[in-house]
């Protein structure tokens, strides 16, 4: 596979479903290293440093519900320039980047109420907002699920971009009308099995059928003509004849890029910033407009007035509490079959049980306060619980601030109430003999209760 693309200029890459049209995206900006091998060559410009960003197809993962669309802009622009030492002014970069890509009309609107075209559009004006501005910006599939007037505008739009602040964009776009096939500067079209089959401007891709052989009369489209051969694989003659060619032609420009431009053993550098504390309160400060706007849906429950919120979260808790009694009954056999001095170990039941309502109801506060990152949140209060459990972790190692903080872990209190319950209960002579494990746990008999009570 050979090719290149230049600064200013708008590519479009095309060709069948699984190509790999997103892979290759992702190899050049940098994001999938997996992808380069030894044998791979990339040149870049050794006089401009490249700065790529990737805009996936869903651009929901590029974009935070509960703020308008200039508040994102604005955010963009303080998180991407939060380590400049000028003086930025961030209305003012949003503004522009609002009237260059036709976004004005719904600078006050919440990003998520805007169509999906629109969203492509403000996830583009956050990319842009650095002062230095990224030069290599790969777009996967722009144009899917927007109308055909939406995606005309997203592609004038970018190639308005391109030529404005001389940035490469490449996007990866299936079939589009002909109109939008135009306004691209160079087309890039892969067969199936990553084979290039066409590199050149729009306009040349009936002459590169004809030269090919390959019969395209008056009444056919080129690209339809050429992607559905390309959808036959790399074994296809048509294809090897169109890959021979194109190789052909970009061969021309082999020399000149060896000679001017810089190899790149491991393709784009992707830069990382470090922890600043303006970039913490930036991102707080969005945070909270999110949760306060959007993530609060505990009030949308009642909205509709048909329920309370009481009586949700009580028929809530009782539909749950049913399967944690069960369990719980069992549980309590389980870890109290080596001990029948007790009727029924309804003291081990009592603890689990509460124990299991109050990890219920953090649970449940996490799917209101995070609906759309339940699992993340979830993995973070894990992790958090578990490198601050006594049970283990000694506490000796702990900070008087975290042992503090570690009395608010239910998990903690069952632990421990379990522990005193086996290895204590006068099991140890008193006076002259201590639980080696209870000692550990920084624990005595007499913590019972406390723990009880607690």
């Amino acid at each position: 596979m050979k090719g290149f693309v230049e600064f200013g200029s708008l590519t479009a890459l095309m060709g069948p479903s699984g190509a790999g049209k997103t892979s290759l995206l992702r190899a050049l900006n940098g994001m999938n290293k997996t992808l380069i091998t030894k044998k791979s060559e990339i040149y870049l410009n050794g006089e401009i440093k490249i700065r790529a960003c990737f805009i996936a197809q869903d651009q929901r993962e590029h974009i935070m519900a509960g703020i308008t669309t200039r508040q994102a802009i604005i955010y963009a622009s303080k998180l991407k320039n939060s380590d400049t030492n000028s003086n930025v002014n961030h209305e003012s970069i949003a503004d522009k980047l609002m009237s260059e890509l036709c976004l004005n009309d719904i600078s006050a609107i919440n990003v998520e109420k805007c169509s999906s075209g629109q969203q492509k559009r403000i996830v583009i004006a956050m990319e842009m907002t650095a002062e230095i501005k990224p030069n290599l910006i790969c777009v996967d599939e722009p144009t899917s699920g927007v109308d055909s007037y939406s995606a005309l505008l997203m592609i004038k739009c970018f190639k308005r971009l391109s030529r404005k602040h001389n940035v490469s964009m490449i996007a990866s776009i299936h079939q589009p009308n002909l109109e939008i096939l135009m306004l691209f500067d160079m087309l890039y079209i892969l067969a199936k099995e990553g084979v290039a089959v066409y590199s050149g401007p729009p306009r040349g891709l009936r002459s590169h059928l004809s030269e090919c052989n390959i019969q395209c009369n008056e009444n056919q489209i080129p690209i339809e003509v050429l992607i559905k051969l390309s959808a036959n694989g790399s074994s296809d003659e048509n294809v090897m004849i169109m890959s021979q060619k194109t190789n052909k032609i970009i061969n021309k420009y082999i020399e000149r890029i060896r000679t001017e431009l810089d190899i790149s053993s491991d393709g784009i550098i992707v830069y990382f910033k470090h922890f600043s504390v303006t970039e913490f309160l930036y991102l707080l400060s969005r945070a909270v407009t999110n949760f306060r706007r959007h993530e609060w849906r505990i009030i949308l429950i009642c909205h509709n007035g048909w329920y309370s919120v009481e009586s949700y979260f009580m028929v809530k808790f009782l539909v749950n509490i049913i399967p944690i009694l069960v369990t719980n009954i069992c549980l309590s056999f389980i870890i109290d079959i080596y001990d029948r001095l007790d009727a029924m170990p309804a003291a081990i039941f009592m603890v689990i049980t509460l124990a299991s309502v109050a990890i219920q109801r953090i649970c449940h506060s996490i799917c209101i306060c995070f609906p759309r990152h339940t699992a993340s949140a979830a993995i973070m209060l894990v992790v958090l619980d578990t490198i601050t459990n006594p049970n283990l972790i000694r506490v000796r190692g702990f900070s008087p601030v975290i042992k503090h903080l570690t009395n608010l872990s239910p998990i903690k209190a069952v632990f421990s109430y379990l522990q005193v319950y086996l290895y204590g209960r006068g099991r140890c002579p008193t006076g002259t003999h201590i639980s080696s494990v209870l000692y550990r746990s920084q624990l005595m008999d007499k913590d019972l209760d406390k723990l009880w009570h607690n």
